[in-house]
């Protein structure tokens, strides 16, 4: 949401000179896609950080409260946010589903190392940015009232509902070593 809201960054591709060769279009297709999603993700990486890093008391900037009040104000935001967090959880639910279907070809007999695998090729997948946007869909949930009804309107919307974010966020502590970060997303788990 925040890359259609963003002014037109340089983009590398754009020094390819296209010329009307198939080949050359569609690399440069594919490149622009992946620049694309690359930027998405960096930009949900700088969201969640936010979230987590910006202080919480004694900020003579309100920088926590200006952050919410952006989302509050603008409800496609939030609907942006559901839509990111659907995609990228089917897109974690695909890879897992593709690694355990490959496994199943593969009829390996090691028990304990599918399941890492499993929790590898999820992440990777997009499980990551999952956890990520569940996590930044929480605290709006727990900051704004107004960002919580949105985000659970078009949840419903979608024939999901506030499950999706807690299962993201239960499934994120399940994989966190930081006990800061694992304590703030317990806290968002209580209040939600």
């Amino acid at each position: 949401w925040m890359a259609r809201h963003l002014p037109k960054l340089a983009d590398p591709n754009d020094a390819m000179t296209t010329t009307s060769s198939k080949k050359k279009s569609k690399e440069h297709k594919k490149r622009s896609r992946e620049w694309n999603r690359q930027l998405e993700e960096t930009i949900i990486r700088i969201l969640y950080a936010l979230t987590r890093f910006l202080p919480r008391q004694d900020d003579p900037h309100d920088t926590l409260p200006r952050l919410v009040a952006k989302f509050a104000d603008d409800s496609d935001k939030c609907e942006r946010l559901v839509e990111l967090l659907l995609r990228y959880d089917e897109k974690a639910r695909m890879a897992e589903y593709k690694y355990y279907r490959y496994k199943e070809d593969d009829d390996d007999d090691d028990n304990d190392a599918p399941s890492l695998e499993a929790l590898e090729a999820k992440l990777a997948g997009g499980g990551d940015m999952f956890h990520r946007l569940g996590s930044i869909a929480a605290f709006l949930c727990v900051h704004s009232k107004q960002c919580h009804q949105t985000i659970l309107s078009k949840l419903h919307q979608q024939s999901s509902g506030l499950g999706l974010v807690t299962d993201a966020v239960k499934e994120f502590l399940s994989v966190l070593d930081d006990a800061n970060q694992a304590s703030t997303l317990r806290q968002y788990l209580e209040q939600l």
